[in-house]
């Protein structure tokens, strides 16, 4: 008679068991283009052993829960890490110009007014917003006219002169990031008179009126280049 008792229980145990495990639809979500990332909870069970002396109801398994989290493609693409420093880059026209300064440095010819971009995310370092330069005296500190240079967050200086005018809101110790607009191409300090471009140079970071060095450390036409074709390549020394 126990014997019987106990295939009884079993059995209506295992059709009420099977009752239990109810799937958990999954989400109806387009799947394009996204990134699924999916938690399974496995069941715990917790049914009380079976006495044939005091029988009881085992209680309920918990379901499998599956949980489905759809990562949508944003909405605001990231900008390149960089830049040409001149934009839009169709109205300028440049060359090696290592062997006309006698020093790294690039000349971007564009017309006046045209944006001086920051080539990376960074920090601005320095701003000349007065022209103070004068042809009889040629100070190598005043030559810039307007100026400025950014910190970038590769570890590298970027500086632009020449400026016709700095944009507003440009100032030492500001964040910025990649193509905001921190000037405008000109032709001021010794560039006065001659063909509107910007002196574009690329340096390791020294103090703020380290001119000598801010003017252009290593050459930037490569990486002109590749910036122009949309190549985020990262200056490092020769």
């Amino acid at each position: 008679m126990l014997t019987w008792r106990i295939l009884l229980v079993n059995i209506l145990l295992a059709f009420f068991l099977a009752g239990c495990a109810v799937p958990v639809a999954e989400s109806t979500l387009a799947p394009t283009p996204t990134l699924t990332l999916t938690a399974t909870l496995m069941p715990h069970s917790t049914s009380t052993p079976f006495h044939p002396a005091t029988p009881t109801a085992p209680r309920r398994s918990t379901p499998i829960v599956t949980l489905s989290l759809a990562v949508f493609p944003s909405l605001t693409p990231l900008p390149p890490k960089y830049v040409f420093p001149v934009q839009p880059a169709s109205l300028a026209d440049y060359s090696e110009g290592v062997a006309s300064h006698g020093y790294p440095a690039t000349d971007i010819f564009a017309p006046t007014g045209t944006k001086f971009v920051a080539v990376t995310a960074g920090v601005v370092e320095f701003v000349s917003y007065e022209d103070h330069w004068q042809p009889e005296e040629n100070q190598g500190a005043l030559r810039s006219g307007l100026a400025v240079a950014i910190l970038g967050e590769d570890g590298w200086r970027y500086y632009g002169s020449h400026l016709s005018g700095i944009a507003e809101g440009i100032a030492p110790g500001v964040m910025v990031v990649t193509g905001q607009l921190l000037g405008y191409v000109g032709s001021s300090g010794d560039a006065r008179g001659t063909t509107p471009h910007l002196h574009f140079g690329i340096s390791r970071p020294t103090y703020a009126a380290d001119w000598v060095t801010r003017r252009g450390e290593i050459n930037p036409f490569p990486y002109l280049n590749a910036w122009l074709a949309g190549i985020d390549l990262v200056p490092e020394y020769p």
